[in-house]
Order: structure tokens, then sequence, then C-alpha cells
């Protein structure tokens, strides 16, 4: 069974619908149009998260999810510590079994020209796409399929990419109506400030102290059962021993409401391997909707002292990219 998966920085896609498009426009209130007939027609895909250069990235992946559906059993089953261990035959199978098969990357113009040469867009195979009107340029890269993917796989991941190179081939854009949204993150923002949990060590935690604390708090959202969370966790920890006194680093463990739950021993275990002192939060009933629109793991939030974002999320392990963003938080 094969998978075209389209994602937003890594692991996200979201779907809306729209009216036709109109200037001037930002990046996030314009829909990528994809002529998507396995998902039942027109796939819109708005901006939820940036790539590790601050650009809206959508990207394509395939994944031959019944080759890994025993991979991502074995992890459910697994502890920490066997967690670790299975880390290599985990990446292994991902590069047997899954594939980036294109990206889409959205570049605002006026720093268009400084933009393609530093990155080197053009030698790197992207093709500036057909223009949207709304003050960003959109240039599309496909790839080929890895010398690495298994043969049982390599005849999905072939239709998957004409798939993909059909659908880039039919892009056009839409305005979308992002109240929706844009009221779901004023509600985060509120639900933010207004939590209370416990951290690791039974602390009552209340959003308004734990964020009027910093100017800018690192929220990184994971569970016991993502391989790429644990793997980015002694990097975390290092990373906020270093952090100016004005920026923090917190974690929220998703898939633990209680103490009593047998994934918080597990949660104990990366914790401690890592050498994490930073706070980890419990999931509670109150914070919960602070992070509802979260739907993929690790994801990676910027927040100031009113709960709100001061830049697009980061979807999946990327610890270089949340550098980049507090510096340029802290450069302005």
């Amino acid at each position: 069974m094969k998978r075209i998966v389209c994602l937003l920085a890594a692991l996200l896609a979201l779907f809306a619908f729209g009216t036709a498009l109109a200037a001037p426009l930002t990046y996030e209130t314009v829909g990528v149009v994809l002529d998507a007939p396995e998902n039942g027609g027109d796939l819109v895909c708005t901006p939820y998260a940036v790539n590790e250069n601050g650009y809206a990235m959508l990207s394509f992946r395939f994944a031959d999810e019944a080759a890994l559906a025993p991979v991502y059993e074995k992890i459910a089953s697994l502890g920490a510590e066997d967690l670790a261990d299975y880390l290599p035959e985990y990446e292994a199978a991902l590069s047997a079994h899954s594939a980036l098969l294109a990206i889409v990357v959205a570049i605002e113009d006026p720093y268009l020209a400084t933009v393609k040469e530093a990155l080197g867009l053009e030698a790197l195979g992207y093709k500036e796409l057909p223009a949207a009107g709304n003050g960003f340029t959109y240039f599309a890269a496909t790839g080929k399929v890895p010398a690495t993917l298994a043969e049982e796989s390599r005849p999905a991941a072939e239709a998957a990419l004409a798939e993909t190179e059909r659908m880039i081939a039919s892009i056009r854009y839409v305005a979308v109506d992002t109240s929706e949204r844009d009221a779901l993150r004023a509600f985060a923002a509120e639900a933010f400030l207004n939590f209370e949990t416990t951290d690791m060590q039974g602390n009552t935690v209340t959003g308004r102290e734990l964020l009027g604390a910093k100017d800018l708090t690192v929220v990184n959202v994971w569970q016991t059962t993502c391989m790429p969370c644990i793997n980015e966790m002694p990097e975390l920890a290092a990373w906020a021993k270093e952090m100016p006194g004005n920026v923090q680093l917190v974690t929220i463990l998703c898939d633990v409401m209680d103490p009593e739950d047998a994934t918080f021993a597990t949660a104990e275990k990366v914790l401690e391997k890592s050498g994490a002192a930073f706070t980890t939060l419990l999931l509670s009933d109150s914070l919960y909707p602070a992070i509802m629109d979260v739907t993929g793991t690790p994801t990676t939030m910027f927040l100031g002292k009113d709960g709100r974002s001061v830049h697009a999320p980061i979807v999946g392990a990327n610890v270089a990219g949340y550098k980049k963003v507090v510096a340029d938080f802290l450069a302005k």
C-alpha cells in the first residue's frame, strides 16, 4: 500500500476550502491547490509551520505503510532504553520504505534575489511556479526515488513520484478563510496563560507564571513513542543550559496525564538519560486546549509572555531551526 503525504515543514498538512485569489495577501492566507483525485478532488494546503530558513514549505513524502507497520508496532512496545537501542534499525527502516519526493517553498518577493543566491535554489533543481500574486514567489523541486529504497517499495514509490509531479504541475492558488485558524490561535494563547498542571517532579505549574518569567518560552511537545522526539532530547538538554537569561525551554509530555501512567517511568528514563534539567509538563485538562492544534510530534512553539506565538511552529525534530528562531527573536 502506498501513501503520498502532503506536509507543511515536515509532518503536517491542513486542509481548507477557499475562494478566488485576490492581492494583497500573505503566504498564510493563500492555499496551494493540488489536483488530488485520491483525496476526493482539490486539496488546499495552507501554511502552519516553516522550515529552518524561515520559509513556508510544503513537502511531499512517500511511505510504504504496510512495510512500516511492524516498525511502528515495535516502537509502541519498547521502553525508553530499548527505544534508544532501536534507533539505528528504525532509521534504516525509514530509509528503506519512505522517501521525500518533492518540496514547494514560498519566498517573500523583496528578498527573492538574495535568498535564491544564498540557498542556491536553481542549483538544487528548484523551478519557479506560476505567480500567486500575494507577494511571495513559489518554487518546486522534485527528486528521484532514492537508491536506498527497498525493492518491494520501489514500484509504489515510482507511482507516488509520478502522481506528485502531476499534482505540482496542477498547482494553482486560492485565498483561504483564516478566521477559524486565527480564532484557534487566540484560544490556544488564552489556554497557555490559564492552564494549571504538574511537572515531572509533581510541582504545580501555572501558565501565566511560567510564561511571565521569560521574554520567550520555547515549548517542545513530545511523546514517549516518538523516536525523533527522543533522539533530539540530549541536544535540547544541552541547548537549554546555554540559553540566555530571558529565554527558557519547556517541554510538554503529551501522552502522560498522570504519574501513575505506565509511560511516566519511560519518560523519566528518557529525560534522565538525556541529562535534561528543563521543566517538563504533564498534560492536563486545562493544558490540552493549548496544544489541540498539534497533530504531530515533535512540534516546537515559540511563545511570548502573552501566550501568543512569535513565530510559526516548527514541526519535526530540528534543533538548528529552533536555535535560529530564538537568535532572530533576540536580534530584534
